[in-house]
């Protein structure tokens, strides 16, 4: 896949073991392979997230039909340093791929439904959480409370953490430019 909120791209482009040299690719399709990767694996984006925090983050580009309001709680509730991880340019890209790529596409009037769980079939699972506009506006349509109350609070903490004059270096300039940016968007 040619997507920046793909697991495997994540893992293969910011894990610290292959930042630091070559190695085999690794594949990463579910949950279960993100557990057994090893702590060098997991990507931390230059040690801003901890490896249970990156482990986590990854699970969630796992599930692409839930993910957006999981990434959205994982920065917006918890740990300040969650949110602090945000100024880091690699991880506003990959958050940014999460939210505004559109995902799989279906035509509205799709009508099969779900018969048997689990689905074996990959195509199928994936024709089926297919959405008609996009994973955003369908989150957007069916469920906004989620999404719009961590935009605000991803806001509102990072003003929070704010020093008083813009810097560069500070976590809490480009992580106010970027919830604001975030926020517009939406």
């Amino acid at each position: 896949k040619l997507s920046s909120a793909d697991p495997t791209n994540i893992v293969n482009t910011c894990g610290d073991k292959f930042q630091k040299g070559k190695h085999k690719p690794i594949s990463v399709h579910n949950e279960d392979d993100i557990l057994h990767l090893k702590t060098e694996e997991l990507p931390t984006f230059g040690n801003v997230l901890k490896p249970a925090d990156a482990e986590r983050f990854l699970s969630f580009m796992t599930v692409p039909y839930i993910r957006i309001p999981l990434i959205m709680d994982f920065f917006a509730n918890g740990d300040p340093a969650r949110l602090m991880a945000l100024k880091t340019k690699s991880l506003q890209l990959i958050v940014d791929a999460a939210l505004f790529e559109p995902g799989l596409w279906k035509p509205a009037d799709f009508t099969e439904t779900v018969n048997e769980v689990p689905i074996v079939d990959l195509d199928k699972l994936q024709a089926l959480l297919a959405t008609p506009l996009g994973t955003l506006f369908n989150e957007i349509a069916k469920s906004p409370d989620v999404l719009t109350s961590c935009i605000v609070k991803i806001v509102e903490r990072a003003l929070d953490m704010d020093v008083g004059k813009y810097s560069k270096k500070s976590s809490s300039g480009p992580l106010i430019l970027y919830g604001i940016r975030l926020a517009v968007r939406i």
